[in-house]
């Protein structure tokens, strides 16, 4: 999330995400959803927090137009099938999380009264790491790598590291 406000705030044009969301509406430009305007508020530590937008949101960030940059946040093989932004996008930037931490992250995120009580009978999404890597890691790494628009890959963790030479 705070690459998505730190891209606003420089480019002045909101994020897209590949899946809906509450307030989000489908662009025809990008074939994503994204909010009317205001983007995330900059004090937002996750997407629960993104609320309405302010008037003054709103004026500082806005839709994307014509050739504006674009970043579309996806995650899972089901979110990325069809955005127009992979037939006609210049270049993708794409940002990798290693896989490890990629599960983990998401296996909290299907599993908040599991990882609250560590109690299995509250156990919800039961996806072993096999399962994810083949099903969903690597489906995802596949589309990209499949696509004929140039990218330019950063590694999550990477960005962690080295931040003060961000």
């Amino acid at each position: 999330i705070h690459l998505r406000k730190l891209w606003e705030a420089v480019t002045g044009v909101v994020t897209e995400r590949a899946s809906i969301g509450p307030g989000l509406t489908l662009s025809a430009r990008t074939g994503a959803f994204a909010p009317a305007c205001g983007g995330i508020p900059i004090d937002a530590t996750n997407e629960s927090m993104i609320v309405s937008p302010s008037s003054e949101q709103c004026a500082l960030i806005k839709p994307g137009m014509g050739n504006d940059p674009v970043l579309i946040k996806s995650n899972e093989p089901e979110e990325f099938v069809g955005p127009v932004f992979r037939e006609t996008a210049d270049v993708i930037l794409l940002m990798l999380r290693n896989p490890v931490d990629a599960y983990q992250s998401l296996f909290e995120e299907r599993n908040p009264k599991y990882m609250a009580s560590l109690d299995l009978d509250h156990l919800e999404w039961s996806v072993d790491f096999d399962q994810y890597f083949s099903s969903i890691w690597q489906p995802y790494i596949n589309h990209f790598d499949n696509c004929q628009v140039p990218r330019i890959v950063i590694r999550y963790e990477d960005m962690q590291t080295h931040a003060d030479a961000l």
